[in-house]
């Protein structure tokens, strides 16, 4: 019975010591996890900011380009081209982190060939083009409002690359009750070429234009249009 009664107490004291310590203890250890956690944040967080400044700046090359002109005679150097926004985007960062002043750019060339366009006229106000798209869309004709260009406001109802099939939708929207119209939209051509941003000609010292065809094995330094 003796023994019973010491083995009680001995579980007792051992209850007793993990309520005091046991507790504390556990805390102390997690602790050092807790600031991991925040540097993974913040790093997470900045990592995510660059990603947003590198998107935007690739969004405004992309809307903003320049059209070539058979007129122009190229007369100042820069550095493509690059098919891909992204990929010209990366090889701009590398030139930049050399201390270089450069920009990026859209180049757009007429290729001759056209698409054609079915289309409602520019409405008179956003609201008007708005309230026409939902119309449309109810009634599950694919369609959309044109932003940019010369047509802005307008609704286009599909681009097609032959102009008896754009002339066909045309009919068939007509016989709904919806009169468009089809237009011609010219094909282009897109690369995108760095650009100094002070002087007229982009001048990379021999080694580093040869680094970057490695990467990017069309690129050249040649003449281009000046900006």
């Amino acid at each position: 019975m003796r023994y019973i009664v010491l083995s009680l107490l001995a579980l007792n004291c051992i209850y007793l010591f993990y309520n005091l310590f046991g507790e504390e203890t556990a805390t102390v250890e997690g602790a050092p996890d807790r600031q991991p956690k925040n540097v993974s944040s913040i790093r997470l967080l900045r990592e995510s900011t660059n990603q947003d400044v590198r998107q935007r700046q690739m969004d405004q090359v992309v809307k903003n380009p320049l059209l070539l002109s058979e007129t122009i005679t190229p007369g100042c150097k820069a550095v493509g081209p690059f098919t891909s926004v992204t990929l010209a985007q990366s090889a701009l960062e590398r030139v930049e982190s050399l201390d270089y002043l450069v920009e990026l750019r859209a180049l757009d060339q007429l290729t001759g060939e056209h698409d054609y366009r079915v289309m409602f006229p520019p409405a008179a106000s956003l609201e008007q083009a708005f309230r026409q798209l939902r119309e449309l869309q109810s009634r599950g004709i694919d369609s959309y409002v044109i932003t940019q260009g010369k047509d802005t406001l307008g609704i286009s109802l599909g681009v097609y690359a032959i102009a008896k099939t754009a002339e066909t939708v045309r009919q068939e929207l007509g016989e709904k009750g919806y009169p468009t119209l089809v237009v011609k939209i010219a094909r282009l051509e897109r690369e995108y070429w760095i650009f100094s941003k002070i002087n007229p000609d982009l001048e990379l010292e021999y080694g580093i234009l040869e680094l970057l065809q490695q990467e990017f094995p069309d690129i050249q330094q040649t003449l281009q249009m000046c900006l």
